[in-house]
């Protein structure tokens, strides 16, 4: 043993003469040992071929230099009995005779012998990245682990609503891949564009024709009763435009267009040349139409044929003067009639009149229809007589039949009031009785209409606008009365959070929502925003103004949105802007419901003023509401008359049980609800109405 050990450890003497820097230590990898391994990493490091050789130290041998101090351990520190191949080992106390063991040395290995005192690490067993001694290490997804039943992700991610992992979503019930907190719609869009909508139920599709048209695309019928037709005449009435009519009138009995009749000698043609009457007869001898006589030699009228037979009666209709003698064939019937062609019961083919013609009265025809009745009232245009149908007028004419706008009710009038007595202008006042030129007239007042009139003071109801007709669009245009299909969705400006004040369900925004406390944009206006017991009012009534009326003037129309500024009136916003004041605008039901809050706000309900009162106070409440301090309008036609009755500040508001819309004055003592007061005039009378808005979020 002792030997083998010297053989391993002889020197290696190198073919290429290498140098080795001395002092030399030959234990390679330090586990106090000089064995096989010592020299395996000697060779990885020079990499040559090797031939053993003897190992000199200080140019004495190795195996001198072993023999001498195996013979001075042997002769002074081992003790007696001591066998070859061991050797002293300190145990922390003293020194030990052990013989070498081969094992795992190696503390983070699973199979760590601390008693081992020489390393084989192929004998050792390590952990591997997961801990796991001899395991195969980080093989599986989430390395040492696979993903957990029910988890997505190494995580602890779940897969949400849409499929995401670790994503946010809750619920995407329609499975259109789009969250439901940001869907425009949960559901199916019908091919109008409205969410669950009926679909395409309606004359045109996803909207009704435009009332006064005929058709889905604007139409109106022609003078003929075709839709969309181009004809703008028939004055004959006969079916047949004018400007194709080969008779604009009516053919005579000859078929001549608005000719006089069969006037002429066979009624529509003149007797033929060399003929006598319209049977083709010629005269006979003696000058007689259609008679026999033949001979009248001497001309004397008689004719010379002496038994003629006939009918010798002159009044008869087949009387022959040529005849001499009466053969009884008088026909006394059959051409008589009335000859006169301007009479109704005209015979072209009588030859006799009989005196009975008959003609029609003036102005009609001989069936007494008339002949012209423009005004379609029964009487015909050549028998009206105009004048002041007007019982109540100073000029009353009680035998005339057409108003021809010549009445007067100011002249003999006791008391005077000037204004529009035209019942049929915009303007029109029932209290009038002094026109004073004044009237303006209705038409269609929308300028994105395609037949808008600049003149129309008021509506008529005949706008056609083209436009985005589904309210949930991003171009939703509210006067739109006819679908372009131009409908866009999901591009709006907003927010699309369902909590934020500024929420908008068309818009696919999630940069820029908004909480209660930051202002909002509306109209063009910036307003603050803030809590009061977790509802959210606007700061400041509104004072959106797209349009604007004279102060004063009411509307005629039904169901017209008006809007007024205290202290100005014109009818342009721009200017009106200079007027407005902290009090905001003036707004009518129809108004509020169009332009009087942003989309996600609405009037505040009562219970939501009283707990504003609660929370801040009657005196805090009023103040929230009135910062100026100065007393709001309410009235009609934007006039304040009703504020002396009612020192406060007025909202509208909207009833908790049925929503109906009032107005609630508050002061420093209470408030005063007026239900049904900003509503009035329900659905047949224009809502003049007027009152501030301040909305809160809904």
């Amino acid at each position: 043993m002792k030997h083998f050990a010297l053989i391993l450890l002889a020197a290696l003497t190198w073919s290429v003469n290498a140098q080795i820097t001395y002092p030399y230590n030959p234990d390679g990898n330090g586990d106090q040992y000089i064995a096989m391994y010592d020299l395996q990493d000697f060779l990885s490091a020079y990499g040559q071929e090797w031939i053993p050789g003897e190992i000199v130290m200080d140019s004495i041998p190795l195996s001198a230099y072993l023999e001498a101090m195996e013979a001075l351990i042997l002769a002074n520190a081992m003790p007696a009995g001591t066998n070859p191949g061991q050797f002293l080992r300190w145990n922390g106390e003293g020194w030990e005779l052990v013989m070498p063991k081969v094992g795992c040395t190696l503390p983070e290995a699973c199979n760590y012998d601390e008693t081992a005192h020489v390393l084989l690490e192929s004998m050792c067993v390590l952990p591997d990245a997961c801990g796991v001694c001899g395991g195969p290490g980080a093989v599986y997804d989430c390395g040492c682990a696979d993903i957990p039943e029910g988890e997505c992700d190494c995580d602890g991610n779940v897969v949400d609503a849409l499929g995401v992992c670790g994503g946010t979503c809750e619920a995407d019930e329609d499975g259109d891949g789009i969250c439901d907190d940001g869907d425009s719609c949960v559901g199916q869009a019908d091919e109008c564009g409205v969410c669950n909508g009926p679909g395409a139920i309606y004359d045109c599709g996803c909207t009704e024709p435009v009332e006064g048209t005929c058709d889905c695309d604007g139409n109106v019928e022609d003078v003929l009763g075709v839709c969309g037709g181009s004809c703008t005449a028939d004055e004959d009435f006969d079916g047949i435009c004018d400007d194709v009519d080969d008779c604009v009138g009516a053919y005579d009995g000859c078929g001549v267009c608005n000719g006089p009749g069969p006037v002429l000698g066979c009624g529509c043609n003149d007797i033929p040349e060399g003929f006598c009457d319209c049977n083709g007869n010629v005269l006979d001898a003696v000058g007689t139409c259609g008679g026999a006589c033949q001979n009248d030699l001497n001309g004397d009228g008689i004719c010379d044929d002496g038994s003629i037979p006939g009918c010798t009666y002159s009044v008869a209709c087949n009387y022959d003067p040529s005849a001499s003698i009466n053969d009884g064939s008088c026909d006394f019937t059959s051409c008589y009639g009335c000859t006169d062609i301007a009479a109704c019961n005209y015979d072209p083919s009588a030859a006799i009149d009989n005196g009975v013609c008959w003609y029609a009265e003036a102005s009609y025809d001989c069936d007494l229809n008339c002949l012209i009745d423009t005004d379609e009232d029964g009487v015909c245009d050549g028998l009206e007589v105009l004048g002041c149908t007007d019982e109540e007028a100073c000029n009353f004419e009680p035998n005339a039949t057409e108003e021809d706008g010549s009445c007067d009710s100011c002249t003999c009038a006791n008391e005077q009031t000037t204004g529009c007595t035209d019942s049929a202008a915009c303007n029109f006042s029932e209290f009038a009785n002094c026109d004073d030129g004044s009237c303006t007239y209705p038409g269609c007042n929308n300028p994105l209409a395609s037949n808008y009139d600049e003149t129309a003071e008021c509506s008529d109801g005949s706008c056609i606008v083209n436009g985005c007709t589904v309210d949930l669009a991003c171009n939703y245009e509210p006067t739109a009365n006819v679908d372009d299909n131009s409908c866009e969705f999901g591009t709006c400006p907003g927010c699309n959070d369902p909590n934020a004040i500024n929420y908008n369900p068309t818009s696919s925004n999630s940069d820029d929502c908004r909480i209660c406390g930051e202002t909002i944009e509306f109209g063009g206006n910036t307003y603050g925003t803030s809590d009061i017991n977790g509802v959210c009012w606007m700061t400041e009534n509104t004072r959106n103004i797209p349009f604007v009326m004279p102060q004063g003037e009411c509307l005629e129309t039904p169901l017209t949105p008006s809007i007024y500024v205290e202290g100005y009136s014109g009818n342009s916003p721009d200017e009106a802007e200079a007027f407005l004041n902290i009090n905001g605008a003036y707004y009518n039901y129809d108004a509020y419901l169009q332009h009087g809050c942003p989309s996600g706000f609405r009037a505040p309900r009562l219970s939501e003023i009283y707990e504003g009162i609660e929370v801040l106070g009657q005196n805090g409440f009023y103040g929230f509401l009135n910062p100026s301090g100065s007393y709001g309008g309410v009235g009609t036609c934007g006039l304040s008359q009703f504020s002396p009755f009612f020192p406060g500040f007025p909202i509208a508001y909207q009833n908790d049980e049925d929503g109906i819309m009032g107005v609630a004055v508050a002061d420093e003592y209470g408030v005063v609800e007026l239900e049904g007061f900003f509503e009035g005039g329900g659905n047949t009378e224009p809502r003049n109405v007027t009152t501030h808005v301040r909305c809160v979020h809904d």
